[in-house]
């Protein structure tokens, strides 16, 4: 009672310090950017109006059509080909202490699946941010949901979220349900259909013991 309060630091967090020096410090990634590299026949049903040459509205004299702009992805540089990370972890129940215990923190906390899981998105969103690659976050267990929207590039408001303190039934990647890895992968790819970007990378995290993981990421990223 005399003594006074002391502050423990979040001991997920104190392990992710520990670690993000060995994160690589890789150039930022590869880009691919648009240029316009000629011209093709615009259809003004199929295509988009803003491509359309306002100069050929009238067919073209030369090759008699109306026209519109054509880009092409152009490189520029050689390190890296993502400009996007999808993180997609698992929240089964097997994720929790009672199921697995893969280590201890300094303070003597069990480390689960989940534990483990968010170190590890912790490390991964860091090298995003070295990398300057956008990111998005989904947990699965027997359904799926958003743990963080992207295609976002506020990398260091999701460690703050991840490495804030919880109870367990609301942390993120919190332990519930079944595996279903299927479910996870559906609503993941059903996301990337409203993104706008050139290059994905898909990371899975997942305590999985049998290999039948394999032909179910095989179905949508063959």
């Amino acid at each position: 009672e005399t003594g006074n309060k002391q502050e423990y630091p979040n001991p997920l967090r104190a392990i992710f310090d520990d670690l993000a020096p060995l994160l690589f410090e890789s150039e930022p990634s590869t880009r691919y950017p648009q240029e316009f590299s000629g011209v093709k026949g615009f259809d003004i049903l199929n295509d988009p109006l803003s491509a359309l040459m306002v100069t050929s509205s009238v067919p073209d004299p030369v090759i008699g059509l109306t026209t519109q702009r054509r880009y092409r992805p152009t490189v520029q540089g050689e390190m890296g080909l993502a400009t996007h990370m999808n993180l997609l972890v698992d929240a089964s129940g097997s994720m929790g202490t009672d199921m697995m215990v893969y280590g201890h923190a300094k303070d003597g906390t069990p480390l689960g699946g989940v534990d483990v899981a968010t170190i590890a998105a912790g490390l991964m969103v860091a090298q995003c941010e070295i990398a300057k690659d956008t990111f998005s976050v989904f947990e699965f267990e027997r359904y799926a949901n958003t743990v963080w929207e992207g295609p976002s590039g506020d990398h260091k408001g999701f460690l703050d979220y991840i490495f804030a303190d919880y109870t367990d039934n609301s942390r993120p990647f919190a332990p519930k349900g079944g595996t279903n890895l299927y479910a996870g992968l559906k609503y993941c790819y059903e996301q990337l259909e409203s993104y706008e970007f050139d290059q994905t990378v898909t990371c899975i995290i997942i305590d999985a013991t049998d290999t039948s993981w394999e032909g179910q990421i095989g179905k949508y990223d063959p």
